[in-house]
């Protein structure tokens, strides 16, 4: 995500003028509507004072990945000192558990697309998730939550495995 790029330009060169415009392009992005809220679709339309997105698909995957993982890195990279970034972190990770994790029939669990009903896909790039999900749940303070988000992260890798293994190459399939 270039905003994580922008913000470490910054930090880099002293100069804050670039961390600013960042600041503005994100807040924009995250104050545009939503259809659910906490999971943002794939286009925006931001040539205009108020951004909006100009579809209702919404991936974790391809096109989508970046923007949920770092809203966690940034929490963890201003060493915790932006708290706004893990609580757009703690809405969105929410959102994907109530909205996109389902269930196989064999138990396996996986994050769906969605474009106003759900799509039973999970593309290999959504693994990030598992990650996402057992290093989320270390900043989480309340024991109940943070232990179901290290599931789901467990859960979530163990199905990308499960992908994995069902391939003669051991690659997984992109969708």
């Amino acid at each position: 995500m270039i905003y994580y790029c922008i913000r470490a330009l910054s930090r880099f060169t002293g100069n804050n003028s670039y961390r600013k415009m960042g600041d503005k392009a994100f807040s924009s992005i995250i104050s545009a509507p939503q259809s659910i809220p906490g999971l943002f679709p794939t286009y925006i339309y931001a040539d205009t004072i108020n951004p909006f997105f100009t579809n209702e698909f919404i991936n974790i995957g391809s096109m989508g990945d970046s923007f949920y993982e770092y809203m966690l890195k940034l929490y963890l990279q201003t060493n915790k000192t932006e708290p706004k970034f893990f609580e757009f972190y703690t809405k969105s990770s929410n959102a994907i558990i109530n909205h996109l994790l389902k269930s196989t029939q064999e138990g396996y669990k996986y994050i769906c697309q969605n474009d106003q009903k759900d799509i039973a896909v999970m593309e290999q790039l959504t693994c990030f998730a598992a990650g996402m999900f057992a290093l989320g749940s270390l900043s989480i303070s309340d024991l109940s939550e943070r232990e179901k988000h290290l599931q789901i992260g467990k859960d979530l890798l163990e199905t990308c495995v499960a992908g994995w293994k069902m391939t003669k190459t051991g690659v997984a399939p992109e969708a």
